[in-house]
């Protein structure tokens, strides 16, 4: 009796009806497929095996990020740092992983160790 209760408790609390043959999450996200990312990339630093990296917002505010932060309010998840730029993915899933770099190649700089200067 106890464990039959439990049960109609559990499926009770999942009653919002959705059609099964969409994704699930797929009816959160807004319509159409603007996707706007709220920062530009303004500098990466660090090793290969931890990379952090500086937004700049459009109001001008800076951010420093690692991998798995959430930078506030804004719904995006700092995936991957690397050398050529930040992949942030949204919260719902609702648009693809999108990729903050810089612009134009002459930015990027790495440094090795015992790399030929000449």
């Amino acid at each position: 009796m106890k464990f039959s209760a439990l049960l109609f408790l559990l499926l009770a609390m999942d009653v919002g009806a959705r059609d099964p043959f969409l994704p699930a999450g797929a009816g959160r996200c807004p319509a159409g497929n603007a996707v706007s990312v709220p920062w530009r990339l303004q500098g990466i630093i660090g090793r290969p095996d931890r990379f952090e990296g500086w937004l700049i917002s459009l109001s001008g505010k800076r951010l420093h990020v690692s991998v798995n932060d959430w930078p506030a309010g804004a719904g995006w998840q700092v995936k991957h740092i690397d050398l050529r730029g930040i992949t942030l993915t949204d919260e719902e899933a609702c648009h693809p992983p999108q990729k903050l770099t810089f612009k134009g190649e002459h930015l990027v700089k790495e440094n090795r160790v015992g790399a030929d200067s000449g």
